[in-house]
């Protein structure tokens, strides 16, 4: 773990301290700029997915997705939250870290970042949003078929999440606005607005008088024999079921 982010990678988002490393971590890794390019993500994505039948090519590259943004997701924001500072978060930016089974496990970062300039405003996250997700889901959009709206819910119940994890240690009001409030942001000196795709990825929902949250599109997970346990979040309420069996 990189000592800069130690105070933010602990308590609910412990489970992510090691998910970012420094740049002299000595273990092999992928620029993230190399995986938006033309087929190279199917490719290194080809050892996870072939773990799984042939036909269901769009579920196994959501399950590896999931990994992908979970390990990304949860100490980017997490750490730019509780900190108040600006990691460098563009792919280009960005190295990933497979696991032995080829899922993603961890990202070499460029640096631990500085303090954040515009707290309230879009630039605030634009690295990790148009700098990194957005390539990111195209390209698993075009190796997989299936639609990007599916990759941006994998992402955007991460965000969510995160989001819900620190409540009450800091004020993620803002944070919620930018991320889930805005359905266009303006581009960097520029009057010009583009679609903010985040807020079509979950909703919240009254489950018998207690607040849940339900993803806009089916991670598909329940497809594949070692992820068929129900998610509480599907929106499909079939699936759902399976989690509470």
């Amino acid at each position: 773990m990189i000592p800069d982010f130690a105070p933010a990678l602990a308590g609910p988002l412990a489970f992510a301290r090691d998910c970012l490393v420094p740049p002299d971590d000595a273990r092999p890794a992928i620029p993230c700029a190399m995986l938006c390019e033309a087929g190279t993500l199917a490719d290194i994505a080809a050892p996870l997915a072939g773990r799984f039948p042939r036909q269901e090519r769009q579920a196994s590259f959501s399950m590896w997705s999931q990994y992908y943004f979970a390990r990304l997701i949860y100490p980017v924001l997490g750490a730019s939250l509780l900190l108040g500072r600006d990691l460098p978060s563009r792919a280009e930016d960005m190295a990933l870290i497979l696991g032995p089974d080829g899922a993603p496990a961890a990202f070499r970062i460029a640096d631990a970042g500085r303090p954040c300039a515009q707290p309230q405003g879009c630039r605030r996250f634009a690295g990790l949003l148009r700098g990194h997700l957005e390539p990111i889901v195209q390209a698993l959009s075009e190796a997989s078929g299936a639609s990007p709206r599916l990759f941006w819910c994998n992402a955007g119940i991460r965000c969510d999440h995160v989001l819900r994890l620190l409540q009450g240690q800091v004020d993620t009001a803002p944070a919620q606005r930018l991320l889930f409030g805005l359905p266009h942001w303006a581009e960097e000196g520029s009057e010009a607005a583009r679609t903010n795709p985040l807020p079509q990825t979950v909703r919240q929902v009254d489950e018998d008088g207690t607040p849940a949250v339900r993803r806009r599109v089916c991670c598909l997970r329940y497809r594949l024999a070692e992820f068929e346990t129900g998610c509480p979040s599907c929106p499909l309420p079939a699936v759902r079921k399976r989690h509470l069996h």
